[in-house]
């Protein structure tokens, strides 16, 4: 497995760092819950990249 893209950085995405940033800065966030799917139901790989993703952001 490579290094997992900013989920921010995907055409049609939403801006992820600047949410979480709003999150952290508004409320105090305790969970980050992350819905994602792919074409073929990749299952728990998508959500491995995502947590990476994650991860990879500081989160």
């Amino acid at each position: 497995m490579g290094t997992p893209a900013s989920p921010s950085e995907r055409a049609g995405e939403a801006p992820v760092a600047e949410f979480l940033e709003l999150c952290e800065t508004i409320h105090p966030t305790e969970w980050y819950i992350v819905e994602e799917c792919a074409p073929g139901g990749l299952g728990f790989e998508v959500v491995q990249r995502a947590y990476a993703a994650l991860k990879a952001m500081g989160k």
